[in-house]
């Protein structure tokens, strides 16, 4: 049998998004990783991911935002 892996939700805050561009660039970084993205707006996104956190930390700021908080929901 197959094991399921239990997707946790999210809540990124992020700093320095001003437009739907930013959006859209915050979105393809946290899908890029395998995240599923819920909703996604200028500074926050909710989210559901079985991954490491701190790559989400990493990929937002290769974008040129700041994470500034990533709390569990």
């Amino acid at each position: 049998m197959k094991e399921v892996q239990t997707l946790k939700a999210y809540q990124v805050e992020i700093q320095g998004m001003g437009c739907m561009s930013c959006v859209r660039g915050v979105t393809a970084a946290l899908e890029s990783l395998g995240a599923e993205v819920r909703a996604c707006e200028i500074g926050r996104a909710d989210i559901r991911y079985d991954g490491d956190l701190e790559a989400i930390r990493t990929a937002v700021e290769a974008r040129g935002f700041d994470v500034t908080a990533i709390t569990e929901m």
